[in-house]
Protein backbone atom coordinates (compact mmCIF):
# COMPACT_ATOMS: atom_id res chain seq x y z
CA UNK A 1 0.00 0.00 0.00
CA UNK A 2 1.50 3.36 -0.48
CA UNK A 3 3.45 4.56 2.22
CA UNK A 4 6.07 7.50 3.06
CA UNK A 5 9.74 5.81 3.00
CA UNK A 6 11.11 5.24 5.98
CA UNK A 7 13.33 7.29 7.74
CA UNK A 8 17.26 6.31 6.97
CA UNK A 9 20.53 8.02 7.54
CA UNK A 10 21.81 8.63 4.33
CA UNK A 11 25.13 7.62 4.84
CA UNK A 12 24.48 4.53 7.06
CA UNK A 13 25.68 1.58 5.81
CA UNK A 14 25.93 -1.15 8.37
CA UNK A 15 28.95 -3.85 8.31
CA UNK A 16 28.34 -7.13 9.82
CA UNK A 17 30.34 -9.02 12.86
CA UNK A 18 31.22 -12.04 12.69
CA UNK A 19 28.12 -13.70 14.14
CA UNK A 20 25.70 -11.51 11.70
CA UNK A 21 27.78 -12.83 9.11
CA UNK A 22 26.90 -16.25 9.59
CA UNK A 23 24.71 -18.11 7.09
CA UNK A 24 20.95 -17.70 7.93
CA UNK A 25 18.02 -20.29 8.17
CA UNK A 26 17.14 -18.80 4.36
CA UNK A 27 20.60 -19.91 3.02
CA UNK A 28 22.61 -15.90 2.87
CA UNK A 29 24.80 -14.09 5.39
CA UNK A 30 24.14 -10.20 5.84
CA UNK A 31 26.77 -9.32 4.55
CA UNK A 32 26.01 -11.58 0.84
CA UNK A 33 22.66 -10.07 1.00
CA UNK A 34 23.76 -6.86 1.28
CA UNK A 35 26.33 -7.36 -1.73
CA UNK A 36 23.40 -8.45 -3.83
CA UNK A 37 21.46 -5.10 -3.58
CA UNK A 38 22.28 -3.56 -7.00
CA UNK A 39 24.99 -0.42 -7.18
CA UNK A 40 23.27 2.66 -8.63
CA UNK A 41 25.16 2.44 -11.71
CA UNK A 42 23.23 -0.75 -11.97
CA UNK A 43 20.06 0.90 -12.15
CA UNK A 44 20.39 3.60 -14.60
CA UNK A 45 21.76 7.29 -15.03
CA UNK A 46 21.05 9.78 -12.68
CA UNK A 47 20.59 7.46 -9.88
CA UNK A 48 22.97 7.97 -6.78
CA UNK A 49 22.74 5.40 -3.70
CA UNK A 50 21.06 7.13 -0.56
CA UNK A 51 22.11 4.52 1.90
CA UNK A 52 21.68 0.94 2.93
CA UNK A 53 21.27 -1.44 6.05
CA UNK A 54 20.78 -4.85 6.88
CA UNK A 55 18.70 -4.08 9.92
CA UNK A 56 15.08 -3.93 10.25
CA UNK A 57 13.18 -1.08 10.74
CA UNK A 58 11.89 -1.02 14.22
CA UNK A 59 8.92 1.30 13.68
CA UNK A 60 8.61 2.81 10.51
CA UNK A 61 6.74 5.96 9.86
CA UNK A 62 4.77 5.46 7.22
CA UNK A 63 1.74 7.62 5.53
CA UNK A 64 -1.06 5.53 5.10
CA UNK A 65 -3.49 7.42 2.84
CA UNK A 66 -5.66 4.62 0.88
CA UNK A 67 -5.99 2.78 4.10
CA UNK A 68 -7.96 5.79 6.01
CA UNK A 69 -9.75 6.21 2.90
CA UNK A 70 -11.13 3.01 2.71
CA UNK A 71 -12.26 2.53 6.29
CA UNK A 72 -15.44 2.72 4.96
CA UNK A 73 -15.10 0.20 2.47
CA UNK A 74 -15.17 -2.90 4.67
CA UNK A 75 -13.51 -5.32 2.42
CA UNK A 76 -11.04 -2.99 1.22
CA UNK A 77 -10.16 -2.08 4.61
CA UNK A 78 -9.61 -5.81 5.56
CA UNK A 79 -7.55 -6.79 3.09
CA UNK A 80 -4.99 -3.46 3.13
CA UNK A 81 -4.65 -4.32 7.10
CA UNK A 82 -4.20 -7.96 5.92
CA UNK A 83 -1.61 -6.96 2.74
CA UNK A 84 0.06 -4.93 5.86
CA UNK A 85 0.12 -7.57 8.19
CA UNK A 86 1.70 -10.11 5.68
CA UNK A 87 4.26 -7.46 5.19
CA UNK A 88 5.47 -7.33 8.81
CA UNK A 89 5.13 -10.72 9.49
CA UNK A 90 7.19 -13.53 9.94
CA UNK A 91 10.26 -11.92 11.03
CA UNK A 92 12.69 -12.18 7.83
CA UNK A 93 16.15 -14.00 8.81
CA UNK A 94 18.36 -11.60 6.99
CA UNK A 95 17.37 -8.01 5.90
CA UNK A 96 18.92 -5.57 3.46
CA UNK A 97 17.65 -2.35 1.89
CA UNK A 98 18.95 0.25 -0.17
CA UNK A 99 17.38 3.74 -0.89
CA UNK A 100 18.19 5.34 -4.43
CA UNK A 101 17.42 8.97 -5.22
CA UNK A 102 17.15 10.16 -8.95
CA UNK A 103 17.01 14.16 -8.49
CA UNK A 104 15.45 15.94 -10.91
CA UNK A 105 15.25 19.05 -12.83
CA UNK A 106 14.21 22.39 -12.10
CA UNK A 107 10.63 22.36 -9.82
CA UNK A 108 10.19 18.71 -10.37
CA UNK A 109 10.21 15.99 -7.34
CA UNK A 110 13.24 13.90 -6.79
CA UNK A 111 12.65 10.46 -7.66
CA UNK A 112 13.54 7.74 -4.65
CA UNK A 113 13.29 4.00 -4.78
CA UNK A 114 13.63 1.25 -2.38
CA UNK A 115 14.80 -1.85 -2.68
CA UNK A 116 14.53 -4.48 0.19
CA UNK A 117 15.97 -7.96 -0.13
CA UNK A 118 14.48 -10.44 3.02
CA UNK A 119 15.62 -14.20 3.76
CA UNK A 120 12.95 -16.55 5.15
CA UNK A 121 13.29 -20.43 6.65
CA UNK A 122 9.45 -20.00 5.39
CA UNK A 123 9.29 -17.89 2.72
CA UNK A 124 5.33 -15.63 3.88
CA UNK A 125 2.50 -15.77 1.33
CA UNK A 126 2.53 -12.41 0.56
CA UNK A 127 1.90 -12.53 -3.10
CA UNK A 128 -2.15 -13.63 -2.19
CA UNK A 129 -2.05 -11.19 0.10
CA UNK A 130 -1.30 -8.74 -2.83
CA UNK A 131 -4.00 -10.10 -5.18
CA UNK A 132 -6.77 -10.26 -2.84
CA UNK A 133 -6.19 -6.47 -1.75
CA UNK A 134 -6.22 -5.53 -5.42
CA UNK A 135 -9.21 -7.76 -5.85
CA UNK A 136 -11.01 -5.74 -2.90
CA UNK A 137 -9.92 -2.14 -3.29
CA UNK A 138 -10.75 -2.35 -6.74
CA UNK A 139 -13.13 0.75 -6.69
CA UNK A 140 -11.60 3.92 -6.50
CA UNK A 141 -11.43 5.52 -3.10
CA UNK A 142 -11.74 8.68 -2.10
CA UNK A 143 -10.84 11.18 1.14
CA UNK A 144 -9.65 15.12 1.67
CA UNK A 145 -6.61 16.90 1.47
CA UNK A 146 -7.75 20.03 2.87
CA UNK A 147 -10.13 21.03 0.59
CA UNK A 148 -9.29 18.90 -2.27
CA UNK A 149 -10.70 15.80 -3.18
CA UNK A 150 -8.18 13.12 -3.56
CA UNK A 151 -8.90 9.97 -6.36
CA UNK A 152 -7.23 6.42 -5.51
CA UNK A 153 -7.73 3.95 -7.42
CA UNK A 154 -5.56 0.22 -7.10
CA UNK A 155 -4.46 -1.35 -10.47
CA UNK A 156 -2.47 -4.58 -10.78
CA UNK A 157 0.69 -4.92 -12.87
CA UNK A 158 2.05 -8.30 -12.76
CA UNK A 159 4.55 -9.48 -15.28
CA UNK A 160 4.99 -13.34 -15.52
CA UNK A 161 8.00 -12.85 -17.57
CA UNK A 162 9.62 -11.16 -15.02
CA UNK A 163 8.60 -13.18 -12.17
CA UNK A 164 6.89 -10.33 -10.45
CA UNK A 165 3.21 -9.12 -9.20
CA UNK A 166 2.82 -6.09 -8.11
CA UNK A 167 0.26 -2.91 -8.19
CA UNK A 168 -0.11 0.58 -8.85
CA UNK A 169 -1.94 3.64 -6.43
CA UNK A 170 -2.87 6.42 -8.65
CA UNK A 171 -3.95 9.41 -7.22
CA UNK A 172 -5.68 12.22 -8.52
CA UNK A 173 -6.34 15.97 -7.79
CA UNK A 174 -6.92 19.06 -9.25
CA UNK A 175 -5.91 17.78 -12.50
CA UNK A 176 -2.54 16.40 -10.80
CA UNK A 177 -1.96 12.48 -11.41
CA UNK A 178 1.18 10.34 -9.94
CA UNK A 179 1.58 6.78 -8.76
CA UNK A 180 3.04 4.95 -6.49
CA UNK A 181 3.93 1.66 -8.00
CA UNK A 182 5.42 -1.92 -5.84
CA UNK A 183 6.84 -5.17 -7.01
CA UNK A 184 7.61 -8.05 -5.06
CA UNK A 185 9.47 -11.03 -6.99
CA UNK A 186 11.02 -14.23 -5.27
CA UNK A 187 13.89 -16.13 -5.04
CA UNK A 188 14.25 -19.35 -3.50
CA UNK A 189 14.16 -18.44 -0.23
CA UNK A 190 14.36 -14.42 -0.81
CA UNK A 191 11.85 -12.01 -1.12
CA UNK A 192 12.65 -9.18 -3.55
CA UNK A 193 10.59 -5.81 -2.98
CA UNK A 194 11.51 -2.47 -5.19
CA UNK A 195 8.50 0.97 -4.50
CA UNK A 196 8.79 4.01 -6.44
CA UNK A 197 6.48 6.98 -6.45
CA UNK A 198 6.37 9.61 -10.13
CA UNK A 199 4.30 10.89 -12.83
CA UNK A 200 5.17 8.08 -15.43
CA UNK A 201 3.19 5.12 -14.27
CA UNK A 202 4.47 2.45 -17.14
CA UNK A 203 8.15 4.10 -16.47
CA UNK A 204 8.15 3.26 -13.21
CA UNK A 205 6.75 -0.44 -13.26
CA UNK A 206 8.96 -1.25 -16.09
CA UNK A 207 11.88 0.54 -13.77
CA UNK A 208 11.31 -1.68 -10.20
CA UNK A 209 10.95 -5.36 -12.42
CA UNK A 210 14.60 -3.87 -14.05
CA UNK A 211 15.91 -3.26 -10.39
CA UNK A 212 13.88 -6.86 -9.13
CA UNK A 213 16.00 -8.61 -11.96
CA UNK A 214 19.38 -7.21 -11.21
CA UNK A 215 18.59 -7.65 -7.52
CA UNK A 216 17.44 -11.33 -8.42
CA UNK A 217 20.27 -11.64 -10.83
CA UNK A 218 22.57 -10.68 -7.99
CA UNK A 219 21.12 -13.29 -5.25
CA UNK A 220 22.07 -15.99 -7.85
CA UNK A 221 25.64 -14.85 -7.96
CA UNK A 222 26.25 -14.71 -4.91
CA UNK A 223 24.83 -18.24 -4.11
CA UNK A 224 27.56 -19.31 -6.81
CA UNK A 225 24.75 -20.14 -9.26
CA UNK A 226 24.00 -19.55 -12.86
CA UNK A 227 20.80 -16.76 -13.09
CA UNK A 228 18.19 -18.53 -13.14
CA UNK A 229 14.03 -17.49 -14.05
CA UNK A 230 12.34 -15.50 -11.18
CA UNK A 231 9.33 -16.92 -10.01
CA UNK A 232 6.29 -15.83 -8.36
CA UNK A 233 2.69 -17.67 -6.66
Amino acid sequence: MPRRLPLLVATLLLACSVSSCAASPGGLSEQQLATALPAAAEIGPGWASVGTTTQPPADDVWDDALTAAAVHEPRCHEALLALDEAGRAPTPSRFARSIYRKPAAGAAADQDLTLTIETFETVPDRWSAIRAMRQACAEPLRTKAGVRTVTMTVKPHDDPGAGTVGYTVQYRTSGLTYSFDYVLARRDQALVSASTTGPSTSANQSLLRQVAGVAAANLDRVQGQAPSPGGTR
